[in-house]
């Protein structure tokens, strides 16, 4: 986030952003917190977290496009991560696309 272009609450803006509406309406019931809370996620993570990494990675890209996708956001100064897909800012995936 870049704070210095906030205007006004910026935690209210946070607060009532969408997905964070999303989250707090859907605790338990949405792809991401169903791999968190499956047993099988722990045994992968200590045993192999290389494979962790990946499924988690996998599983919140899915989420954000296809809530992106069906949800429209009203754009917030500062915000980018919650404003656009989060994925478009990893740095693997940005050095590919130079």
């Amino acid at each position: 986030m870049n704070y210095e272009e906030f205007e006004g609450n910026f935690i209210e803006d946070i607060w009532n952003h969408e997905i964070i509406k999303y989250f707090r309406r859907h605790v338990i019931n949405n792809p991401v917190c169903q791999f968190c809370i499956n047993p099988e996620t722990l045994k992968v993570r200590c045993i192999n977290n290389k494979e962790y990494q990946t499924t988690r990675d996998m599983v919140i890209e899915q989420f954000f496009k296809t809530f992106y996708e069906k949800t429209k956001v009203k754009p917030r100064k500062g915000i980018y991560l919650l404003d656009k897909f989060p994925y478009e800012y990893r740095e693997d995936v940005i050095k590919s696309n130079l």
